[in-house]
C-alpha cells in the first residue's frame, strides 16, 4: 500500500513538473531583492531544507495520536525530489511487546518542497500551497491547524502550512479508524510547532 501512495505521489509531482515547465518556461530571476519581497508579501521563502521531519514528533506523540505502539522514526528517501519525510511503523505486538507481525501501519510526515522544476513557478510556501489546493483533488479546508491546511481526497492526508513549511502527513495500512481528523491535526499541529 505504501509504493502505490507513493508512487502515485510522485507521478503527480511529475506531471506537475512537466505541466509547470511548459507554462512559462523563462528562467527564474534568482536576485535577492526580488526574492525577498515575493517572499515578505506571500508567506515567507520556500522551501525550508534544512528542517529534518523525524525532529518534528516524537515516538510518544505518534503512538499516543494513533493509539498503537509505533517503531522508532525512520528517514524516508521516497518524499520525492525536493521533499525530505520521515515514517513511524506499527506492528502487531504480544503483552511483553514482542513483535508478532511485520509492520501493519505507516505514519509518514514530509517536510515538502517543490520540484527543482517548480521551484521558480512557485517561489514561496504560500504560492506553492495555493497551488497545491488547486490541483489536489476533492480537498476540504482545515480551520485550527498552522496558517492553512487541508484534507486531501481522503481522510487520512493531511496538508499545512505555517510561515514558509509546508507539511503533509498521511496514514497508510493497519492503523484502525482513522477516518476522524482529530489524530492528524494534534500530530500536524504538534509537527508545526517544532518549525
Amino acid at each position: 500500500m505504501r509504493t502505490t501512495t507513493m508512487a502515485a505521489s510522485v507521478a503527480l509531482w511529475t506531471a506537475v513538473a512537466i505541466a509547470a515547465g511548459g507554462c512559462g518556461g523563462g528562467k527564474a530571476d534568482t536576485s535577492s531583492s526580488s526574492s525577498s519581497a515575493s517572499a515578505t508579501e506571500t508567506g515567507g521563502s520556500f522551501p525550508n531544507a534544512s528542517l529534518d521531519p523525524c525532529s518534528l514528533l516524537t515516538v510518544d506523540q505518534v503512538a499516543a495520536a494513533i493509539g498503537m505502539k509505533v517503531d522508532p522514526a525512520k528517514a524516508d528517501s521516497s518524499a520525492g525530489e525536493g521533499s525530505r519525510g520521515c515514517q513511524w511503523t506499527t506492528a502487531a505486538y504480544d503483552a511483553g511487546g514482542s513483535a508478532l507481525v511485520g509492520h501493519v501501519g505507516i505514519v509518514t510526515l514530509i517536510v515538502v518542497g517543490p520540484n527543482p522544476a517548480l521551484a521558480s513557478r512557485f517561489p514561496t510556501a504560500a504560492s506553492f500551497f495555493s497551488f497545491q489546493k488547486q490541483i489536489v483533488p476533492n480537498q476540504q479546508p482545515v480551520s485550527g491547524v498552522g496558517d492553512e491546511a487541508m484534507i486531501a481526497g481522503r481522510q487520512q492526508d493531511l496538508w499545512a502550512r505555517k510561515g514558509d513549511v509546508v507539511l503533509r502527513l498521511f496514514v497508510t495500512g493497519g492503523l484502525g479508524d482513522t477516518s476522524e481528523l482529530k489524530p492528524l491535526k494534534q500530530l500536524m499541529t504538534e509537527a508545526l510547532s517544532r518549525t
